[in-house]
């Protein structure tokens, strides 16, 4: 069953419960895997003869009691190595099939002829001495993992692994130093001890023997009497480090150290050709029996070989050396063992191999699923924002064009304001211009001998009743009218002078009058264009006209009102106002339009 980190399919977790089944206690570890690092979570120890466990029966109940306790977790079991083999063998080079029928043809030599099937499974090691192509193989018959199955309690549960002890000391110590050198790994149990020499980091030997702890709790109870209990009690609270080589503990520890040390001499005889010191070896120490207070200083002084304890891998709960098989089993299954051989049969092995891929394959299919959806989550919200400005650039556009409108309807309101009052400003503008004019008349009038006969605005000049008649001419007849009128005044002057004085009189006030802002030209009238409209009794045979030409008078040409059009969908139709839109202004010079006369 599959198990993720904080319910997330892509943390996946791999936990399993690692079992070493010894020979007076059973150790179960409970290994969790996240993010590719282990940690213990839990850990149990069933000791068989302390919980007064006697039969088979009593043992397998307990540890399946012990084991429905900690959860039904997948199993990596770490078998006794005396129920195993474990040989290196050195094979030519050949291909991985001809390797597997080589290797499958020496299980049977090495198993004898029995009847039982021998599951088997072996690594390849570096080459070393006289090796060239060696093989780490190990072999068990099938009917001993099945009496260790069911001694635990294990029948009917997921086996993920099943190893050896020595390949669970190996597992878990290279899994610490990867390069150990000339290192011996030993586990000190109650009923044996196993131990597998390490060469350049990998192991090369592994072997048993019958003689463990127990072996110094029986010295106890013959020579001090008493029952197995009390005897055990004694050895684990008693100091071993200032024994005397005399006593009966000293004794069964030297007998242990010599056999420990001509296993150690037998195998370097066997590899003579590495030319090796086996005293030269680290003796690393794991098991309960390494637990015993003062143990290895005591083992130190017998001889030349050194020992040391096991080193904690700096895991949080680590229970204690007495475990380290059975965390070494637990690390072959989550893939970091650097010489792993499984007792699995095949079809078991293929299965859990696709497992693991298949949580692999569902943890990447999900890492991508939640990046596909991050990034959809990501240009949702970037749409949903253009969306918010585009919603408020439409807000401010439609503010924009009812400001336009109300503009325009303003806009509107004051040309039709503006048409309305534009009569009374033409007129007034009219009767300015008139009373300026009279008064430039009687200024340059003082002091001088002619005098006006005749004052009157062009149009009505033009458009009056020549003098003694009492109906006006026909418009054909009369082609001045339909010449175009330019605004100003007419005024007819009789000069009483004569000659050049007359001309230079006249000439004095044209120059006069022209140098007044308020006139745009002043000039004689051409004697075809003047209206006979004085009565010629106060008329002097020589009289004269002038033509006082004023500026164009905007206020009296209406402004056209056009009309805004109507806008498209688009968007608003915004323009400045045309200068024909605009209130009329003076030139520079002129008098302000809103003078009074």
């Amino acid at each position: 069953m599959a198990q993720f980190a904080l319910r997330l399919p892509f943390l996946p977790r791999k936990r399993l419960l690692a079992i070493d089944p010894g020979g007076n206690c059973v150790k179960l570890l409970l290994v969790e895997e996240v993010l590719n690092r282990p940690q213990i979570i839990r850990h149990e120890l069933i000791e068989i003869q302390s919980a007064g466990l006697l039969s088979e029966e009593e043992v397998f109940r307990h540890a399946q009691d012990v084991i429905q306790d900690l959860g039904q977790y997948p199993i990596a079991l770490a078998i006794p190595h005396y129920r195993a083999l474990s040989q290196t063998m050195d094979l030519p080079n050949a291909e991985p099939q001809e390797i597997r029928r080589l290797i499958e043809a020496e299980t049977v030599k090495l198993s004898g002829l029995g009847e039982s099937n021998i599951v088997y499974d072996y690594v390849a090691l570096q080459p070393y001495g006289r090796h060239s192509n060696p093989f780490w193989v190990t072999l068990c018959r099938e009917a001993e993992i099945q009496s260790q199955v069911q001694r635990c309690g294990l029948a009917g549960l997921d086996l993920c692994e099943v190893t050896t002890t020595a390949n669970g000391l190996t597992t878990s110590y290279l899994a610490l130093e990867p390069d150990a050198d000339q290192v011996v790994l030993v586990d000190f149990g109650a009923t044996g001890t196993v131990l597998v020499i390490l060469y350049r980091g990998q192991a090369i030997y592994a072997s048993h023997f019958a003689l463990g702890g127990d072996a110094l709790t029986d010295t106890i109870v013959s020579t001090q009497g008493g029952s197995f209990e009390l005897a055990e009690s004694l050895k684990r609270s008693e100091d071993l480090e200032p024994l005397a080589p005399t006593s009966p503990s000293a004794g069964a520890l030297t007998n242990w150290h010599a056999e420990l040390t001509r296993t150690l001499d037998e195998w370097a005889e066997e590899q003579a050709d590495l030319n090796l010191n086996p005293r030269e070896f680290r003796v690393v120490l794991a098991g309960g029996g390494s637990l015993h207070t003062g143990l290895i200083p005591f083992l130190n002084r017998l001889g030349t070989l050194r020992f040391e304890p096991w080193p904690s891998p700096g895991i949080s709960r680590w229970p204690g050396p007495r475990f380290a098989a059975a965390y070494g089993a637990a690390l072959q299954h989550l893939g970091k063992s650097r010489q792993p051989v499984s007792l699995l049969p095949a079809a078991v092995r293929q299965f859990w191999h696709g497992h693991h891929s298949l949580n692999l394959v569902h943890s990447i299919v999900f890492f991508l699923l939640s990046m596909l959806a991050f990034f959809l989550g990501l240009g949702t919200w970037h749409k949903h924002e253009l969306l918010k400005s585009k919603e408020t650039l439409l807000t401010q556009s439609q503010a924009a064009l009812s400001k336009a409108r109300q503009t325009e309807e303003f806009a509107r309101q004051l040309r039709r304001d503006y048409q309305h009052l534009l009569p009374l400003i033409e007129h007034q503008r009219q009767t300015l211009d008139t009373l300026q004019t009279l008064a430039l008349l009687q200024q340059t009038r003082s002091n001088q001998s002619y005098w006006f006969v005749l004052f009157a605005d062009a149009q009505s000049y033009f458009a009056a009743r020549p003098w003694g008649e009492t109906n006006p001419p026909p418009p054909a007849a009369t082609p001045v009218a339909a010449q175009p009128v330019p605004p100003g005044f007419i005024t007819e002057l009789c000069l009483p002078e004569q000659g050049d004085a007359m001309r230079r009189t006249l000439s004095q006030l044209v120059s006069d009058l022209k140098q007044s802002h308020l006139f745009q030209n002043v000039d004689l009238l051409a004697a075809d264009r003047r209206r006979s409209l004085v009565d010629p009794a106060v008329l002097l045979p020589e009289h004269f006209a002038l033509s006082l030409e004023l500026p164009e008078n905007r206020f009296s040409t209406p402004p056209s009102v056009a009309e805004p059009k109507a806008p498209n969908h688009a968007g608003p139709s915004l323009r400045r106002a045309s200068t024909a839109d605009e209130p009329p202004r003076d030139k520079p010079g002129a008098l302000p339009n809103n003078r009074e006369p």
